[in-house]
């Protein structure tokens, strides 16, 4: 043993003193990890915006491209002659191409507005242990106040299904595939 308390009492601090310094490390040490997995997460969030931004621009560029070459041949016929019918035909075809230019852009704007919206706060890139049947009824709650009564979700995942992982990235992953199936599958039919 020690011979008198106050080495005792010494050798406690010390011993204190190491375990809240390692305490603090270890506290350190999961703080990065969590800003680690929060910016993976964010990371994954703007690919999936910059993939979901790829076709509507995409087709703005080939559109615009459309509308200059064909503005351009228009003026050419101008000096060259051209049949009134054939100048009614290509100003419906530049209006034709216009709006396609003007929907696609306006997609991307809501895309890049919905993007904004998402508030990114440290909560919801959290990563969490959740039931992946009570969130996909939560998304198809969601949905259907976006979609409006036109269509229907169904949906058959057993209910004892527990994952670990980013919620909020899977709600946006299968709003996103119902937004396409609306948008793509049953435009203008229920």
């Amino acid at each position: 043993g020690f011979g008198d308390g106050g080495a005792r009492e010494r050798v406690l601090n010390a011993t204190v003193g190491q375990l809240q310094r390692a305490m603090d490390e270890l506290q350190r040490t999961q703080e990065h990890l969590a800003r680690s997995q929060r910016l993976a997460a964010l990371g994954i969030m703007v690919d999936g915006i910059a993939h979901e931004l790829n076709t509507p621009l995409g087709v703005a560029l080939t559109t615009a491209s459309l509308i200059n070459t064909n503005a351009f041949k228009i003026t050419q016929q101008i000096e060259t002659g051209i049949k009134r019918s054939e100048l009614t035909q290509g100003l419906h075809e530049l209006q034709d191409a216009a709006t396609l230019l003007e929907r696609n852009l306006h997609r991307a704007a809501g895309l890049i507005d919905n993007f904004k919206d998402m508030t990114i706060d440290t909560k919801r890139l959290e990563r969490s242990i959740f039931l992946l049947d009570a969130l996909v009824v939560d998304i198809c709650a969601q949905a259907r106040q976006i979609m409006g009564e036109e269509q229907t979700i169904t949906h058959d995942i057993p209910p004892d299904i527990v994952l670990d992982g980013y919620p909020v990235l899977l709600t946006q992953v299968v709003l996103h595939l119902i937004d396409n199936a609306v948008r793509h599958g049953f435009e203008g039919r229920a």
